[in-house]
C-alpha cells in the first residue's frame, strides 16, 4: 500500500517536472528573443533582462533535469524494496 501510494505520488511529480521543463524552455526562448531584439534595436536594458532571464531559467532547467533523472533511480529503488 505504501509503495503504491508513493509510486502514484512520484508519477505526479514526474508529470509536473515535465510540464515545468517545457515551460522553462519556452521562457529561455523568450529570453533569447529579448537578447536578439535588444541587440538589433540597441536596447541594452532589454538585452540584459533577456540574458538574465535565459541564464536563470536554463540553470533551473538543468537542476530539474537532474531531479527527473534521480526520480528514475528512486522508482527503481522503490521497486526493489518490499514493505
Amino acid at each position: 500500500m505504501v509503495r503504491a501510494r508513493e509510486l502514484k505520488r512520484i508519477t505526479l511529480v514526474s508529470r509536473t517536472l515535465t510540464i515545468l521543463r517545457i515551460g522553462e524552455v519556452a521562457i529561455a526562448a523568450a529570453g533569447a528573443a529579448m537578447v536578439i531584439d535588444g541587440a538589433v534595436e540597441s536596447q541594452r536594458l532589454i538585452a540584459g533582462i533577456g540574458a538574465s532571464l535565459a541564464v536563470e531559467v536554463l540553470i533551473t532547467f538543468v537542476l530539474d533535469t537532474l531531479a527527473a533523472h534521480a526520480r528514475g533511480h528512486y522508482i527503481d529503488a522503490l521497486g526493489a524494496v518490499h514493505f
